[in-house]
């Protein structure tokens, strides 16, 4: 069956979240009780689960409401489009049982294609934000509403393409089921893996894309802050607040990227312990629901959303009576 793992008995030791999540066969997991992984699997679709909930609420507060449209909404609602795609596939995969029985790995491999296409396609919406935060400061007179909608579909037929690549490569791509997270998504090989197709499995596919992303994120938000400090005309008073809604996003998406890391490295370093891989299982799920936090600091924060909500409500709740009543005064 090929030469053997080179790294027996331990976690692969990647940088980079699908992969440390990943554990596959690992002969380490040999040591795991049998009833973490279902708790795994249950909290994983549980996190999803409300992570969908949470995107739900978040798009129809954006189509509902004019007065929530506003930069960099676009590129959140599409990132948002992208994390409730992930997470209804994680749910649904999980109360199907899709991913559990004989044939699991050979029905994962399409299903995993996907996953990971709208993995990367939410991570490069964050790519094109950090990028349009970039040109607000330099460019500050810009309008952004056309280079958010071109960033939009350009984004989504570009990830798009990645299923259409790797579909007639190497069937030892680690596409299939995560035993671990009881998902179908990435996972690692141990068996006829070579160097080289190990760095590709880590780093080309995911990995490698997740940190220069990251490191980019991070530098557009040295830059912008260093910019700010300076100071803006009040002329352009306006686009200094859209800076600022962008630089609240790129915090929290790093926020969310050095508490997994933090967790995966904790985790890979000390020896694993079932509260890390909860911790990370949770992460996993929960990722979308960034995303809405991201987009509800750009509106002053969670309670203005559900201010909001309350208030439409009682209006819908008020309509009737009022008509009610005009129809009888009209008698």
């Amino acid at each position: 069956a090929g030469r053997a793992d080179p790294r027996p008995g331990s976690a692969p030791p990647m940088i980079g979240v699908p992969a440390a999540w990943a554990h596959g066969d690992d002969p380490g997991e040999k040591d795991t009780p049998a009833w973490e992984r279902p708790l795994l699997g249950w909290i994983t679709f549980s996190s999803a689960l409300a992570s969908a909930v949470v995107l739900t609420v978040m798009m129809a507060s954006y189509s509902m409401f004019p007065r929530m449209r506003r930069s960099p909404g676009p590129l959140l609602m599409a990132r948002g489009v992208c994390e409730l795609l992930f997470s209804l596939d994680v749910a649904l995969v999980r109360v199907t049982g899709f991913a559990e029985g004989e044939g699991a790995a050979d029905r994962c491999q399409p299903v995993s294609f996907f996953t990971h296409a709208v993995s990367l396609a939410s991570d490069f919406y964050f790519l094109a934000l950090c990028a349009s935060l970039v040109r607000a400061i330099v460019d500050p007179f810009a309008t952004p509403g056309a280079s958010h909608h071109f960033l939009v579909i350009g984004t989504a037929l570009a990830v798009a393409t990645v299923p259409l690549l790797l579909r007639d490569t190497d069937d030892r791509l680690p596409y299939g089921r995560d035993e671990l997270m009881d998902i179908c998504w990435l996972h690692e090989y141990h068996d006829a893996v070579d160097e080289s197709n190990f760095v590709w499995q880590t780093w080309v596919l995911y990995n490698g894309i997740v940190w220069s992303i990251s490191v980019w994120a991070l530098t557009a938000l040295c830059f912008t802050r260093a910019r700010l400090r300076r100071g803006i005309e009040s002329t352009i008073r306006t686009r200094t607040r859209v800076i600022r809604d962008m630089l609240r996003v790129t915090a929290v998406y790093l926020l969310f990227w050095v508490l997994t890391t933090s967790v995966m490295v904790a985790d890979m370093f000390n020896g694993r312990s079932v509260a890390m891989d909860v911790a990370l299982a949770m992460l996993l799920g929960l990722r979308g629901s960034f995303t809405a936090v991201a987009w509800a600091s750009t509106l002053g924060g969670m309670g203005r959303v559900v201010s909001w909500w309350a208030v439409t409500l009682c209006l819908c709740d008020c309509r009737p009576s009022q008509q009610s009543r005009r129809h009888t005064s009209r008698r």
